[in-house]
């Protein structure tokens, strides 16, 4: 057996790719395999030299393979009661047991607002606030394009009343921090009155492997996906797989999952909820009661429609629908 793993590579995630046959090294202190992060981090320590061969293997094997049934125990001798109890043990997250997710911001990024959506969140304005949720979407596009790794949370917005002659007096600000447990980045959204605008960075971008944040799914985003699963031929989980597949490997790697959800029972939750979206009532025969009853109100009953009677279509619109329940 070899001493040291086949695959002798630099990424943070190479030591869940060794062969399990290399575990069962008699002389586990002598390997030299030392994988780096690539962000600067830490160095994985070889085998104690105090435990013995197997536990050392078994402990070795609980942080290689995440699945228990990889690990090829027989052939190395360690029964695998003993090896399943000491993995639950040795399974827990420490700090050598992975990298974190690192980047560098630049401090301060110049941008320019669009001024058809500037003038559209106008219509929108309610004293010192455009309306509830419609001018997130247009600051996260801006965003995105700078910063597509971390998962927003607005906290709050302002936007100007007053008149100004300077092209650089602010009209709309925001702040928003990453929702990332153990990210600490933060930012100041600024838009001036000539519409041309400064985004200020500060803090880290740093998450947890394994960890995923995603922003709540907001009305205009949902009925866009009501739409679409409505249709009939998009499936959530089809959609999610799309979604993730689409993402650039160092934003799947992030772990922000904005317009996916942090699992997949999000799309699911809108794509049920997009069958009783256009009912006039919880219940489906007072739905569509209803909707007979609105259906005769507006049609015009003095006007003929040639080959039909009026008369008849009102009373037998819903016959149809009452038809088409499944």
């Amino acid at each position: 057996m070899n001493s040291s793993p086949k695959n002798n590579h630099t990424s943070c995630h190479d030591d869940k790719r060794h062969s399990p046959h290399s575990l069962g090294n008699e002389d586990n202190t002598s390997s030299s395999y030392k994988p780096k992060c690539e962000t600067g981090g830490y160095t994985m320590p070889s085998s104690p030299e105090y435990i013995d061969d197997a536990v050392s293997n078994a402990d070795y094997a609980s942080s290689v393979f995440s699945n228990i049934e990889d690990y090829d125990h027989e052939s190395d001798g360690i029964n695998a009661a003993t090896l399943k109890s000491l993995s639950s043990v040795a399974g827990a997250k420490t700090e050598n047991d992975s990298c974190d997710f690192v980047r560098c911001l630049p401090k301060c990024v110049n941008f320019s607002f669009p001024r058809e959506e500037w003038h559209r969140l106008k219509e929108t304005q309610n004293g010192r606030c455009f309306g509830r949720g419609e001018w997130q979407k247009s600051v996260l596009e801006i965003i995105k394009k700078s910063n597509p790794f971390c998962s927003f949370k607005f906290s709050s917005h302002r936007v100007s009343m007053a008149t100004f002659r300077k092209r650089r007096q602010p009209a709309f600000s925001t702040t928003a921090t990453c929702q990332f447990d153990d990210c600490n980045c933060a930012l100041k959204f600024v838009v001036f009155k000539g519409l041309d605008g400064k985004l200020t960075y500060s803090g880290k971008v740093q998450h947890a492997k394994d960890d995923i944040k995603a922003r709540f799914i907001r009305r205009a985003e949902r009925k866009d996906l009501y739409h679409k699963f409505s249709m009939g031929s998009l499936k959530p989980m089809k959609m999610q797989i799309s979604k993730l597949s689409s993402l650039q490997g160092a934003i799947y790697e992030s772990g922000n999952r904005d317009g996916i959800g942090e699992t997949h029972h999000v799309l699911q939750k809108i794509s049920s909820e997009s069958r009783s979206h256009d009912r006039m009532d919880s219940e489906e025969l007072k739905s569509l009661l209803g909707l007979m009853k609105k259906q005769k109100e507006e049609i015009n009953k003095d006007t003929s429609i040639r080959g039909y009677y009026s008369t008849y279509l009102s009373r037998h619109c819903i016959s149809f629908a009452l038809l088409r329940v499944d």
